[in-house]
């Protein structure tokens, strides 16, 4: 009797639906256009101060460091979705190793 019980109940834990993934499209990136944007501008002005940083320190200034600092904590963070992330104009953040290193002084890694 018990295994008449849990036989279904098996059957329909095993039961799993294949769901495909759907390509993003022009107008699935365009919904996404205006936070790209807006995250791609708040990394540059981020890196920006982090450059001012990297020269206070260089030059022993701290007075700057100090005000390039507070400046750095006020720069907006945005949390982006999945689907934004896949957006063709979207960039990550540069890594540590890549601050640690001092490389990103470079024009290269700008987002802008």
């Amino acid at each position: 009797m018990k295994i008449l019980i849990c036989l279904p109940l098996l059957f329909m834990a095993c039961n799993e639906k294949h769901v495909e993934f759907k390509k993003p499209t022009i107008q699935d990136y365009f919904q996404h256009d205006v936070i790209v944007k807006k995250d791609l501008s708040n990394k540059q002005q981020e890196l920006d101060i982090l450059r001012e940083i990297f020269r206070a320190q260089e030059n022993q200034d701290s007075d700057a460091f100090k005000f390039f600092l507070s400046a750095y904590m006020e720069v907006d963070r945005l949390t982006l979705s999945d689907e934004a992330k896949l957006h063709p104009e979207y960039k990550p953040w540069i890594s540590i190793e890549v601050i640690k290193s001092g490389d990103f002084m470079k024009e290269k890694y700008n987002y802008e």
